[in-house]
């Protein structure tokens, strides 16, 4: 039998959420925790430059190493057809 531990995390998933909607370009963005890891998705308008280690930095000093997800997927969004 094999025992896994997970860290366990206490993290405002909606505190996070609001943080990354505040980064200019980011048009929609949601957070969960997963496996004790917090994990994060964003969709960025064409002209939003961010890379993950960026953004991820950037939720480190705004809410805190533990507050700040260890990953975050990023999105496009499409232009409307002509």
């Amino acid at each position: 039998m094999h025992l896994s531990v997970s860290k366990v995390v206490d993290v405002d998933t909606n505190t996070l959420e609001r943080f990354l909607l505040s980064q200019e370009g980011v048009l929609d963005a949601s957070a969960w925790i997963s496996r004790g890891t917090v994990l994060a998705s964003v969709t960025l308008m064409d002209f939003a430059s961010y890379g993950e280690e960026e953004l991820i930095d950037e939720c480190r000093t705004a809410l805190g190493p533990d507050q700040a997800p260890q990953m975050i997927l990023f999105r496009r969004a499409l232009r409307p057809a002509a």
